[in-house]
């Protein structure tokens, strides 16, 4: 994928129309994994 070649350390999908958002981390494995929500439903960036 071009962005674990640039070094993209996460990325957030957004879909409005579905009010639903995916985010993702680029993990110590060089691959992306899905992270959760906090309890608040709040998502942190690292």
């Amino acid at each position: 994928m071009e962005y674990e070649v640039a070094g993209v350390r996460e990325y957030w999908i957004i879909d409005p129309d579905r009010q639903q958002a995916e985010f993702y981390r680029l993990g110590d494995n060089g691959r992306y994994h899905t992270v959760a929500l906090n309890a608040s439903g709040i998502y942190r960036p690292s």
